[in-house]
């Protein structure tokens, strides 16, 4: 009975299958899943002098531009005026490039008139400043001046400027009110790169030392210079900002901001982190914001002048990926109109190549914010996984879903609805972890991820060799070498193990050979063929996968087959 068993049951053979490499992600056979008042005097304040560890920050918004060569930035009336190679952008206190001025060759420093309706830029390649009305965005006044020109400031009637081709420089003056230009050196600097700001009254310079002067006007309009006051030495001076009758100094060598009096009496002092580069005042001066330069991390920050407590610190995210190598740009920095924010024009470079960004952030402490997620993941291969997302108190908000197994992965952002419910359908080839990223805004904290894990079936399609006829479902051969069968496992991968059992129909029951393994070539597929049947028996082979860690099991049976 054994023997008879064996011998109408037959035999299947492993065909030889050819060897191709492993398929990318790319080509697996499924859907791809495609977000004022003066300085209180004798006010020393020392907030802490490292990055934090970032587990307190939230993220500014940072927008790239399209700037190439910033040379100066003048941050003026809630609107901040950036010269660029040959070209003057003006940004709004929402962080929006609102005009760019064109035909403004190699642009150094700007200044704003007194009643801030002309921005004056330096021209240092053609020996000009041109004045430009704010509100139309036109030249209105040009001014030939000594080779040169490099930094501006303004004191009622006089425009200043530095001027210096060489190592060396000079300040020198415009008469506005007369037209008159003066060409020859009002001071001497010791760097034609030296800063150049101003109060009403009081003009000061950082040339390694830093200077001040008061500035009257003489019957003519032209400008009239105290005696010198000659301050610390500043080395490495990176930005000076006046305020009310001080000026504030960053410098990297002291790592912080000094507040110095018109006679250049120190007025305070904040230690922050190294390499401090902009500062703005809100207008009560009960708070100034920070920007810094350190290769520990890069943020912004609102301090209290009153008890030098930082209320909010935002980090900058990097464009490139490359943290610790933005920051802002020296001067760079300017509260909005009603506070609620800082904007920022950031600076990143590798090499000589630099990138610009406008950063905004909030002055006020960020709320939390969550993300949850959840999964219902098919039944069979091939159908969507549903995808929800919830972001509480935060709709319209874009939720970065993840999708990834070991070196697979893919992504979609989801946006959620009114009520913070973002609903998505995604056919994912493999059992995968789900995460739900949401990040930070203006307003809320970077949400802590969610994940959750999706088990996804794989499926057989089984595909029998072409023969003779089609009768009620049973494929008839009339040769024993027609009986192949050619078998696609999905999702395709290699090296899969594939159960095999041959079964044939005896009365009304099925009989089995013992299984044999196979496994899946680079493409997914394995192919049998029958070694020798019987005639006139009806067979059918069974396909089985265990799962792995890819995908769970599955069963196919293939169509019923007979040799006449």
């Amino acid at each position: 009975m054994r023997w008879a068993a064996r011998g109408v049951l037959g035999a299947l053979l492993l065909a030889s299958a050819i060897a191709l490499p492993l398929p990318t992600a790319e080509a697996i056979p499924s859907e791809p899943i495609t977000g004022s008042t003066s300085t209180p005097a004798g006010i020393y304040m020392t907030p802490a002098d490292e990055e934090s560890d970032g587990s307190s920050l939230y993220h500014a918004l940072v927008a790239p531009t399209s700037f190439s060569d910033v040379r100066y930035v003048l941050p003026s009336d809630r609107q901040m005026f950036v010269s660029d190679a040959d070209v003057v952008h003006v940004i709004n206190d929402q962080g929006a490039v609102v005009r760019t001025i064109t035909d403004i060759p190699t642009a150094t420093g700007l200044a704003i008139s007194a009643d801030g309706t002309t921005l004056f830029v330096a021209e240092e390649s053609t020996a000009q400043i041109v004045g430009i009305d704010v509100a139309s965005g036109m030249i209105s006044a040009a001014f030939t001046v000594a080779p040169c020109p490099q930094q501006l400031a303004v004191i009622g009637s006089v425009l200043f400027y530095t001027a210096g081709c060489s190592s060396t420089g000079m300040i020198s003056h415009v008469n506005l009110s007369t037209g008159v230009v003066s060409t020859n050196p009002d001071q001497t600097l010791q760097d034609s790169q030296a800063l150049l700001a101003a109060t009403s009254d009081t003009l000061f310079t950082a040339d390694g030392r830093l200077r001040s002067w008061g500035v009257t006007t003489d019957i003519n309009g032209e400008p009239v210079y105290s005696a010198e006051s000659d301050g610390s030495y500043f080395p490495h001076v990176m930005s000076l900002v006046a305020h009310d009758q001080d000026v504030v100094v960053m410098d990297a060598g002291i790592n912080g901001y000094g507040f110095y009096r018109a006679d250049l009496g120190g007025a305070g002092f904040i230690s922050t982190v190294s390499y401090p580069t902009a500062v703005a005042w809100s207008a009560d001066g009960s708070h100034i914001a920070a920007g810094s330069d350190t290769p520990r991390g890069n943020s912004l920050r609102v301090i209290s002048t009153a008890d030098s407590t930082v209320g909010v610190q935002a980090a900058i995210p990097s464009l490139k990926g490359l943290d610790g190598n933005q920051a802002v740009f020296p001067g760079a920095l300017m509260y909005s109109a009603d506070e609620s924010r800082l904007v920022a024009l950031t600076r990143e470079c590798s090499g000589s190549t630099c990138s610009y960004a406008i950063a905004q952030a909030s002055t006020s402490a960020p709320l939390p914010s969550t993300v949850t997620v959840r999964v219902t993941g098919p039944r069979t291969y091939g159908e969507p996984s549903h995808i929800e997302v919830h972001s509480p108190g935060r709709p319209g908000v874009s939720v970065l879903v993840t999708v990834a197994n070991g070196s697979w992965h893919s992504s979609r952002s989801v946006t959620t609805n009114s009520g913070g419910v973002g609903l998505v359908n995604l056919v994912i080839p493999y059992s995968s972890a789900v995460t739900a990223h949401l990040a930070g805004d203006l307003q809320h904290e970077d949400a802590r991820p969610q994940t959750v894990a999706v088990r996804i079936p794989a499926a057989f399609a089984v595909t029998l060799g072409r023969g003779v006829r089609v009768l009620h479902g049973v494929v008839h051969y009339g040769r024993l070498s027609d009986m192949r069968q050619r078998v696609l496992l999905n999702p395709r991968k290699a090296l899969r193990m594939v159960k095999v059992t041959l079964q044939y129909r005896a009365g009304a029951k099925w009989f089995s050979a013992k299984p044999f393994t196979v496994y899946t070539d680079a493409t997914g597929y394995v192919n049998t063929v029958m070694r020798q049947a019987r005639r006139n028996v009806l067979y059918r082979i069974i396909y089985a996968f265990a799962g792995d860690a890819w995908n769970t099991s599955a069963t196919q049976t293939s169509g019923l087959f007979i040799l006449n």
